[in-house]
């Protein structure tokens, strides 16, 4: 699995999609296969195989019922919402971050409520609720930077920034791209 995952964020995609594959087919204990099922339906949305993603999601989902894992219930719900979203399925998008949100809550896990922070950024900027969206964008990169989780603030600073743009914010949007 942590091959499928390096593979994944070094562009080998294709490859990380064979390594989680071969993982569930070894017959892995139930954390181990949902998390091979987590890193598969990740890589398959990266290249816009949704289908097959919310599939695996839905297998994991299902293991996951038993073990009492509020973490990985969070990661799941907010990867499922990330496959809604290219797919504009609006409300689908909004009720699994929403979702994932809640578990991140219940797990007390800030970086996974970041997560799912800039998830409903997301979903509500998809929207046009811009000023909604720059909250949640505002605090997911404030969350992140706290928890030491410099990608994901990365990764959401230019959606804040962007959404601070259109609500008229414009040296507090130049200050965020900086």
């Amino acid at each position: 699995s942590l091959l499928g995952e390096l593979q994944t964020r070094t562009g080998h995609t294709h490859d990380a999609i064979a390594t989680f594959r071969e993982v569930i087919d070894l017959r892995p204990d139930a954390l181990t296969e949902v998390r091979a099922r987590m890193g598969l339906a990740n890589a398959l949305r990266i290249v816009d195989r949704y289908d097959e993603a919310l599939a695996a999601l839905e297998r994991a989902e299902s293991i996951l019922a038993g073990l009492g894992r509020p973490d990985l219930l969070a990661q799941l719900w907010t990867l499922r919402g990330n496959i809604h979203f290219p797919r504009s399925e609006l409300e689908e998008c909004l009720a699994a971050h929403e979702q994932g949100l809640a578990f991140a809550r219940l797990a007390k896990s800030p970086v996974d409520e970041a997560r799912a922070l800039g998830g409903l950024g997301d979903a509500r900027y998809q929207r046009g609720h811009m000023r909604t969206a720059r909250d949640h964008f505002a605090r997911c990169v404030e969350e992140a930077r706290a928890q030491g989780a410099v990608g994901l603030a990365l990764s959401h600073a230019p959606m804040l920034a962007l959404t601070r743009a259109y609500c008229g914010e414009l040296r507090q949007a130049m200050a965020d791209c900086e």
